[in-house]
C-alpha cells in the first residue's frame, strides 16, 4: 500500500511540472513576440527619424542658399547703390550753381548729363535717348512731366534739381521734351522712371520728356531752362512735378491743390545803402548808412502792416542786415536782403514797387542813395485745375498701399517750377517720406533732415504711370 501512495504521488509532482513548464514557455514566446515588435516598431521609428532628419538637412541646406544668394543680392544692391550714390554726386558736383557768372546754367546742365552718362556706362541711358520723337511725329503730343521727386538739402548743405526728358539729357538741344525731378540723392527714381517708359515705350503715344535742372534752390533753373527752349521742340502740352517732403508723417501721402495757390510767390531783393563814412566821434561828417537802412527796415515792415490787403497772404522778410568793419567807424555803405512772399499776383506787383520806392525815397530822405538789385523773381504757384485732378485720378489707379490724397494744401515756401507752370498746364505734388518717429523730427532744409526712401519707388511708379495714362 504505501508503495502504491508513493508512486501516485511521485506521478502527481511530474504533472504538475509538465503544466508548469508548458505556461513558462507560453509566456517566453508572447514575450519574444512583444519584443519583436517593439524592434520592429524602433526600427519604423528609426526609418522615420532618419527621413526627418533628410528632410531638415534638405532645409538647412536650402536655408543656407538662400542665405547664400541673400548676401549675394545684398553684396551687388550695395555695389548699385554706391554706384548711385557716385552718380548723384558727380551730378551734384556739376549742377549746383552758386555764382551764375561762371558757368552758363545750360552749360553745367550739359556736363551733368555727359558725367552721368559717362558714370553708367552709357548702357541704360542711351538706350533711352531720343526714344519718344517717333511716336511725338506720329500722334502730334508731348507731355512735360517734371518729377520734382525730391528737393533735398544734403547734410553738407548742397541741393540739385533734376528733370526728367526722354533722353535723359538737361537741355532741349537734346530733343526731348518735358520735365524734371528735384533731388539730391533720389536720382535712381529718375532713372527708373525713364527705364519703365523705354520698356513700354510702344504704349506711348507721344513724347516724354526728361529734363535735368541746376540752381532750383536760387529759383534760376527753370527760367534759364525755358529762355533756351526746354518746353519747345516738340512743344509741351502739360507738366506734372513731384515733390518729396520729410517730417512725421507716414510714406504715401500725396498733398495737392487744384483750387488755389499752392506755394507763394518769391521776390528776393538786395538793397544797398550808400553814404558817407567818418570817424563816429563825429558822426556831424557822416551820412550814415546804418541809420538810413534802419529807417527803411520799419518802413518796409509799415508797407506789409498798412498797406497790403488783409484777405491777402502777404510777408517781407529781411534776413541780412550787414554794415561796419568797426565800433568808432561809421562806414560808407550798408546792406539788407530779404524775401517777398505772397499767394495773391496784384499783391506781389505792390509790394515789390513798394519795396523798391521805400527805400529810395528813405534813403533820399537821409541824403544818402539807395540801389535795388532783385536776386529772384518767381510767380505763385498756381496749379491747372482739370490737370490737377486729371492726375488724381491717374494716381488712384494705381495699387499702392497707403497711397492716400490730401487736397488743398498750401505753403509759404516757394518753388520755381511756378515758371513751368505760367507757361503750360501743370500740376504739383507733395509725396510724403517721412517718418513716424524721431528720423522725422527735422524739415528740409536742416543739416539733419532724413528722407524715408520708401517714397522712390512710388514717385517713380507715379510718374511712369501718369505719363503713360496722360498721353494716352
Amino acid at each position: 500500500m504505501k508503495c502504491a501512495k508513493m508512486e501516485a504521488a511521485v506521478m502527481a509532482g511530474a504533472i504538475a511540472t509538465i503544466a508548469i513548464g508548458v505556461g513558462v514557455c507560453n509566456t517566453m514566446s508572447s514575450l519574444t513576440d512583444k519584443y519583436e515588435k517593439a524592434l520592429k516598431q524602433i526600427d519604423e521609428l528609426n526609418v522615420k527619424i532618419e527621413e526627418q532628419q533628410s528632410e531638415i538637412q534638405n532645409a538647412n541646406d536650402l536655408y543656407n542658399q538662400i542665405v547664400n544668394e541673400k548676401q549675394e543680392i545684398e553684396s551687388q544692391l550695395s555695389e548699385t547703390t554706391e554706384e548711385l550714390e557716385n552718380v548723384r554726386r558727380d551730378i551734384e558736383k556739376y549742377t549746383r550753381i552758386t555764382y551764375f557768372n561762371e558757368y552758363d546754367l545750360t552749360q553745367r546742365s550739359y556736363a551733368s548729363i555727359v558725367h552721368m552718362k559717362k558714370a553708367l556706362k552709357d548702357t541704360e541711358l542711351q538706350s533711352v535717348a531720343g526714344s519718344f520723337v517717333e511716336a511725338e511725329e506720329t500722334y502730334g503730343v508731348n507731355a512735360y512731366f517734371l518729377a520734382a521727386i525730391a528737393a533735398l538739402e544734403s547734410s553738407w548743405g548742397t541741393s540739385s534739381r533734376a528733370i526728367y526728358q526722354n533722353n535723359l539729357t538737361g537741355h532741349a538741344v537734346y530733343n526731348s521734351s518735358a520735365s524734371g525731378t528735384y533731388f539730391s540723392s533720389w536720382h535712381e527714381s529718375i532713372m527708373t522712371t525713364a527705364k519703365m517708359l523705354k520698356e513700354n515705350e510702344a504704349e506711348l503715344k507721344g513724347t516724354v520728356k526728361f529734363m535735368f535742372q541746376p540752381a532750383e534752390e536760387t529759383f534760376e533753373g527753370s527760367k534759364n531752362m525755358i529762355e533756351h527752349g526746354i518746353l519747345e521742340n516738340p512743344k509741351v502740352d502739360a507738366a506734372l512735378a513731384y515733390h518729396v517732403s520729410p517730417g512725421q508723417m507716414p510714406v504715401g501721402i500725396y498733398m495737392y491743390n487744384s483750387t488755389g495757390t499752392m506755394m507763394y510767390s518769391v521776390d528776393g531783393f538786395h538793397i544797398e545803402i550808400k553814404g558817407k563814412g567818418a570817424h563816429g566821434a563825429y558822426p556831424q561828417n557822416s551820412v550814415d548808412p546804418i541809420n538810413i537802412a534802419a529807417h527803411v527796415y520799419f518802413a518796409l515792415q509799415s508797407v506789409i502792416a498798412r498797406e497790403t490787403d488783409p484777405s491777402k497772404a502777404c510777408l517781407m522778410t529781411v534776413g541780412k542786415f550787414q554794415a561796419g568793419t568797426a565800433a568808432n567807424i561809421i562806414p560808407d555803405t550798408a546792406v539788407l536782403e530779404g524775401t517777398i512772399r505772397t499767394n495773391d499776383k496784384d499783391s506781389r506787383e505792390l509790394l515789390v514797387r513798394r519795396m523798391k520806392e521805400t527805400a529810395i525815397r528813405t534813403a533820399e530822405t537821409f541824403g544818402g542813395t539807395a540801389k535795388i538789385t532783385m536776386i529772384s523773381e518767381v510767380p505763385p504757384l498756381i496749379c491747372n485745375p482739370e490737370f490737377t485732378e486729371q492726375i488724381v485720378g491717374f494716381m488712384k489707379e494705381l495699387d499702392i498701399p497707403k497711397l492716400t490724397p490730401y487736397p488743398g494744401i498750401s505753403a509759404s515756401a516757394s518753388e520755381d517750377f511756378a515758371n513751368i507752370a505760367e507757361q503750360v498746364p501743370s500740376a504739383f505734388m507733395y509725396l510724403s517720406a517721412g517718418y513716424m518717429d524721431d528720423r522725422g523730427k527735422y524739415s528740409a532744409h536742416n543739416p539733419k533732415v532724413q528722407f524715408n526712401e520708401a517714397v522712390c519707388p512710388i514717385g517713380a511708379a507715379c510718374l511712369a504711370h501718369c505719363a503713360t495714362r496722360y498721353l494716352n
